[in-house]
């Protein structure tokens, strides 16, 4: 599956993450502080703090960048340029 199919299915799934989901992700998955994790995805600290607390909503492309990175960690760390690019 490339990087547009799988962005297609994640799209017409819409099961967004929960504010919860998002700090388990971040802590579970890449062990990571939310200074590092905004670096990772490339955003700012205060975009991500804010999403994570519930403060306000991921744009679609940011949802489907984060979905990716849950639930396809290895495909989005080996490509996280090219879907920083796509999504963001």
């Amino acid at each position: 599956m490339n990087i547009v199919e799988l962005y297609q299915r994640i799209k017409q799934s819409q099961n967004w993450l929960q504010p919860s989901e998002l700090k388990q992700m971040r802590l579970e998955q890449y062990k990571m502080t939310q200074v590092d994790f905004c670096r990772l995805l490339g955003v700012s600290e205060g975009t991500y703090i804010n999403w994570e607390q519930g403060r306000f909503t991921p744009s679609s492309p940011a949802r489907s960048l984060l979905l990716i990175a849950k639930d396809y960690p290895d495909i989005f760390l080996k490509n996280r340029k090219k879907l920083l690019k796509l999504f963001m």
